[in-house]
């Protein structure tokens, strides 16, 4: 069951990467209605240099998310984030649907991409901090396959659909993708984080299959407390004054140890330079 679960949050999380291919080929089979003289799409045709911003517009955006991701990742969390990083795609995707302005659409690829950047980075943190390790490779591949297989979708999507069923298309997926992130559980590392720990143990079990008192649980949830507390923090009060003790003695017998090494390393290095000064001479 707890492979289970750490399967539908992979495909969840993934269908940000698949939503992404989508975006990324959309303009292959519709710049041409836009240029085209006598369009309905628009109130003008496209001219050149707006056909290419059409194109390369979300890779822009997608460096902003890239930025962004991480911020809105640790304040949120990896569930409500993805809810979050959504949001622009959705947007993007009204708005071209709505619009005959190209500078509309072009403001529209722009926000967009802030959600491709945002997937592509969203998606791999997620899958690694909820896989296990015997599935954890496998899991960690689908959001790249889906990406692909968004790729494939969207060009069968410009094959069958028309201009503006294959938009709705997009915002019906994006939905689709809301709606799996609602029913998937929060990432134990984002939890343990917040200092949430008894809802941590409850991710873990979720993920793991298992109940919260079970050993294969408590097991990771003190590996995990053990990676995100500081180390200091876990150590006993009554302990302290040893801990700095042995410290410093650790650190005065690496101090020893290293004038020995320069004083013999300094004599060595005498004994070469005279043998070099003797030989010199002599000849």
């Amino acid at each position: 069951m707890g492979k289970l679960h750490q399967t539908q949050t992979t495909l969840a999380c993934s269908l940000g990467t698949l939503l992404t291919g989508l975006l990324y080929v959309w303009p292959s089979y519709t710049l041409h209605l836009y240029s085209a003289k006598h369009t309905t799409l628009l109130s003008s045709p496209m001219t050149d240099l707006e056909i290419s911003l059409v194109g390369s517009l979300p890779s822009l955006g997608a460096m902003v998310g890239t930025a962004l991701v991480g911020s809105i990742l640790s304040i949120f969390g990896r569930q409500k984030g993805g809810l979050i990083i959504v949001l622009p795609l959705m947007i993007s995707w009204l708005m071209i649907v709505l619009t005959t302005s190209s500078l509309v659409i072009l403001i529209a690829r722009f926000i967009g991409g802030l959600s491709a950047g945002a997937f592509l980075v969203h998606s791999p943190i997620f899958v690694s901090e909820v896989a296990e390790e015997s599935i954890r490779g496998t899991l960690a591949s689908t959001p790249m396959a889906c990406y692909c297989l968004g790729v494939l979708i969207s060009y069968l999507l410009g094959w069958f659909l028309t201009y503006r069923y294959i938009i709705w298309a997009n915002i019906i997926l994006c939905l689709i993708y809301v709606v799996l992130m609602i029913t998937v559980t929060e990432s134990p590392v984002f939890l343990m984080r917040q200092n949430r720990e008894e809802d941590a143990q409850r991710a873990i079990s979720h993920y793991r299959g298992a109940s919260i008192s079970s050993e294969i649980v408590l097991e990771q949830f003190l590996r995990l407390k053990q990676h995100i507390t500081p180390a200091v923090e876990l150590i006993a009060v009554e302990s302290d004054v040893k801990v700095e003790e042995a410290e410093k003695e650790k650190l005065n017998t690496e101090n020893e140890g290293f004038k020995e090494k320069s004083k013999i390393s300094s004599f060595k290095f005498l004994c070469k330079f005279s043998f070099i000064i003797i030989i010199i001479f002599a000849s």
